[in-house]
């Protein structure tokens, strides 16, 4: 600082800030499907909503569920084909986050009872 009238002058070491990311606010609706395996006579759709995502969001199907036949688009549609394995399948809804925001993963479970 500079001195003035009412002041004399001050000097101070720098200092090293950081900043750390914000949590993703991700929400994913439903959080939760069940689906009866005798009632898939044919294919059955049903689309993740992400909310209040912070970065691009991604739909990514794991290997068990594409080994089932469950399908997920990039925009978030998931497909049950007909006669479905029974079994417990998630799918994981992924937000990249942005450079104030952190990444942050979420997942849709899908029962095939």
């Amino acid at each position: 600082m500079a001195e003035d009238e009412n002041y004399e002058s001050a000097t101070s070491k720098a200092v090293k800030l950081t900043i750390k990311k914000a949590d993703n606010t991700l929400k994913v609706s439903p959080s939760k499907k069940t689906v009866k395996q005798a009632k898939l006579t044919e294919a059955k759709s049903f689309t993740i909503k992400a909310k209040k995502a912070k970065g691009k969001v991604f739909y990514i199907s794991p290997v068990a569920a594409q080994k089932a036949g469950i399908s997920v688009s990039q925009s978030g549609k998931v497909v049950i084909p007909k006669k479905c394995k029974k079994g417990t399948y998630k799918i994981r809804v992924y937000a990249a986050g942005t450079t104030n925001y952190k990444a942050k993963n979420l997942y849709t479970v899908i029962t095939v009872q």
